[in-house]
Order: structure tokens, then C-alpha cells, then sequence
């Protein structure tokens, strides 16, 4: 189908069908620091897995995740006060382009 781009008129139109397809990995994290939850904004063109890690690079949390959501909670108040990188990886990872890596801070 197409789609119309309006300002005051219309300014271009465009074959959807044409548009290219968003395959980047993205994720946001809120808020920052925490203490009872963190929000995980993601945008993933492929299913995928969200890793937490304490410093040390121990895995305590894993949650699979389907290609288009657009955002899951992490509890995270059993956590130890500290800091922990949250990791999106891409199911089928190719790249390195397919691993976004963000870090939080957990407070008590």
C-alpha cells in the first residue's frame, strides 16, 4: 500500500511494500537507577534473549523475548544493591551489530 508524509501538504509518498525493513537492536533502560523494577525498551527485528549480569558475569536474569515487543519488566528488588549490565542478543546472532549491551544501577 502506500503511505502519504504530510507537513502542510502532502511532502512524499511511499510503497510500503518498499520501505526497508528497521534490523537494528535497540534497548533503553528506565529508569536508572532502580530499586523494585526496570523497564526495558527494546525494539528486536528477530526473537531474542535479555541477559542481566552482575559485574562479574554472572547471569541473574534470562528472558526470552519475541521479534516486535515492545517492552518487558525485569523485577529486580531481590537484586543486591550494585551495578549489572543488561544485554539484548539476537536469537540467531550473526554479528556482533546484534548484541546492544546497557547498564544499571540497583540500589536498597
Amino acid at each position: 500500500g502506500l503511505v502519504s508524509v504530510y507537513s502542510l501538504g502532502p511532502v512524499s509518498t511511499v510503497d510500503a511494500a518498499d520501505a526497508e525493513p528497521d534490523t537494528n537492536y535497540r534497548l533503553a533502560l528506565r529508569p536508572n537507577p532502580a530499586s523494585v523494577e526496570v523497564i526495558v525498551e527494546v525494539h528486536t527485528p528477530t526473537d531474542a534473549t535479555i541477559e542481566m549480569t552482575d559485574l562479574l558475569g554472572n547471569v541473574v536474569v534470562t528472558m526470552p523475548i519475541a521479534a516486535g515487543t515492545p517492552e518487558v519488566i525485569i523485577p529486580v528488588a531481590h537484586l543486591i544493591a550494585g551495578r549489572y549490565v543488561v544485554r539484548l542478543v539476537s536469537n540467531n546472532q550473526v554479528t556482533d551489530s546484534d548484541v546492544v549491551t546497557q547498564a544499571v544501577v540497583i540500589m536498597p
